[in-house]
């Protein structure tokens, strides 16, 4: 219990002192108490110092104590204080906002204030804050875009708008009309973003903001333009689109362009025009993926035909597509079958994908070929034991560490970093020699044994056909970003027929296995020397 003489002295304190350092500690100090009241933050509002009128906004946010005549109180002072520390504290508040607070008008406020727009904090603290309300208010956040002194705030909107409500895009493709050229790149790139992997009905107005914007002299301004099109359905540049992929002595960054929106949907007229690229290096491990997302026999046919001409990063990239719907497994395992494709191609990251696609065939085709694929973890401590003696007990200068890095490409690169190879999704290598052979059996052989919750597997079967393992790196309301071996691939949930998650890692067993006596040693040498 606080002493009331201690209390009226505290108070004396706050209102009297000529100093605002004393001030602004009677102010903490009420706030500990719980003493600061309605009145005494009004009062605070008004002091001439900016640091007072900035914790009182502040205190009041932090205890909830915003009340109605307050939020009035701070939302004048969003319009005309003239510090930039009170309009920071302004905005950072906004977001512990009660509910049903006016919120978008002291955020149209700042925003207003265009001698912040260079300010490190201020735009920052604002999208903070009504990114998480914008739900249910995108009519007043179109109304703030317009008006905002803060460019960037402007496409920020815009783009999250459109993440939220598909069919926000009507409104801003309607800007586009108005817009000022020299924001019409960054407010593109955000509408692209945002639509990336999803397609929306055309809006009414695409039409004609689409010739302004192909109008353009800049000529990245036009290839949005064409990505932005082929996410609302509109087609009409894809004729040109396929002439300049099909054009072999085009600009690279021309056929990369046409190849990235004819590839979105895909574009299933341009197949024969797909297909042609295989035989492109530059081009190949970029159509591969897009394959995948046509279900003809002309595909596995063609990459199975072609396969032995690619360089091993193309041929990880082939197999991943081979494996991803069951016309094209079946296709795969009938060339193991007539010896057109070597079985010991297939590792056991492939053999676990064909079992993903839960056909009946493909897995009596897999167990006959290759045996049970899960092992017991009796089966599993014998095989580490086996390796460990084995290792233990060979002539390491022997073997060639060289070649076990190239193991190490081949099979653990496309998920695991190990001194300076490799892309890391899983768990970082680099530094874990020093836990000796034990260490690396053990996650080799049995990596389902403890998984990391951001190395658990996700698996996703299309409308489509397709099907896809991998981790989640991203995911909205309406779309997720899924991790392979080979890509990033990012899915509408709408074209999601099932999402099976698993409590396994993306690294399957078998991997050793997969490997010829001689290799399994260089491939461990080569992760265990110092």
């Amino acid at each position: 219990m606080v002493d009331s003489q201690a209390i009226l002295q505290l108070q004396a304190l706050t209102r009297n002192a000529t100093d605002p350092v004393l001030r602004l500690q009677g102010l903490w100090a009420s706030h500990l108490i719980g003493i600061l009241d309605e009145t005494s933050l009004l009062s605070t509002l008004a002091e001439p110092d900016e640091y007072l009128r900035a914790w009182a906004i502040q205190l009041a946010g932090d205890t909830r104590a915003m009340t109605p005549r307050i939020q009035q109180r701070v939302a004048s002072m969003a319009v005309a204080d003239r510090s930039p520390v009170v309009r920071m504290y302004i905005a950072s508040a906004i977001q512990r906002l009660p509910a049903g607070a006016d919120w978008t008008r002291m955020a149209e406020a700042l925003a207003r204030h265009g001698e912040d727009r260079e300010d490190r904090n201020i735009p920052l603290l604002l999208w903070q804050s009504i990114a998480p309300r914008m739900a249910g208010h995108l009519e007043e956040m179109f109304h703030l875009a317009a008006r905002t002194q803060i460019p960037w705030l402007a496409e920020f909107i815009h783009w999250y708008a459109v993440v939220l409500d598909p069919k926000a895009a009507e409104r801003a493709v309607a800007g586009l009309e108005t817009i000022d050229e020299s924001n019409l790149e960054a407010r593109l790139s955000g509408l692209a973003l945002a639509t990336a992997g999803r397609t929306l009905e055309l809006p009414p107005a695409w039409p004609r903001a689409a010739i302004r914007l192909r109008a353009s002299s800049d000529p990245r301004v036009r290839r949005l333009t064409d990505e932005l099109g082929a996410a609302f359905g509109d087609t009409s540049q894809f004729p040109r689109l396929r002439t300049a992929l099909a054009n072999r002595s085009a600009p690279p960054v021309e056929r990369e362009h046409a190849l990235a929106v004819l590839g979105r949907g895909p574009d299933i007229p341009s197949l024969p025009l797909f297909l042609e690229l295989i035989e492109e290096p530059a081009l190949r491990k970029t159509i591969l993926p897009v394959l995948a997302r046509i279900d003809s026999p002309a595909v596995p046919a063609t990459i199975l035909r072609r396969f032995d001409s690619f360089a091993l990063p193309d041929q990880a990239a082939a197999l991943d597509t081979l494996t991803r719907r069951p016309s094209f497994a079946r296709a795969l395992l009938s060339a193991v079958s007539e010896n057109r494709f070597k079985r010991d191609r297939l590792t056991a990251f492939h053999i676990r994908q064909l079992t993903q696609l839960k056909d009946p065939e493909i897995d009596q085709t897999i167990a006959a070929t290759w045996g049970r694929t899960t092992p017991s973890p009796a089966e599993k401590l014998q095989l580490i034991d086996r390796f460990e003696k084995t290792f233990n007990e060979a002539p390491l200068w022997a073997y060639d560490g060289r070649a076990g890095r190239d193991h190490f490409q081949r099979l653990c690169a496309s998920c695991h970093r190990f001194r300076g190879d490799g892309i890391q999704i899983g768990p970082e290598l680099t530094g874990a020699e020093g836990h000796g052979i034990r260490y690396f059996l053990e996650n080799i052989v049995d990596p389902d044994a403890v998984v990391g919750i951001d190395f658990q597997m996700t698996t996703l079967e299309t409308r489509t056909g397709d099907v896809v393992s991998g981790l989640v790196t991203a995911e909205d309301n309406d779309s997720l970003t899924l991790r392979t071996t080979t890509e990033s691939i990012k899915i509408q949930k709408l074209a999601v027929a099932r999402r099976t998650p698993s409590n396994k890692s993306l690294m399957p067993a078998g991997l050793l296995e997969s490997l010829t006596n001689r290799e399994q040693l260089e491939l461990l040498k080569y992760l265990t020397d110092n």
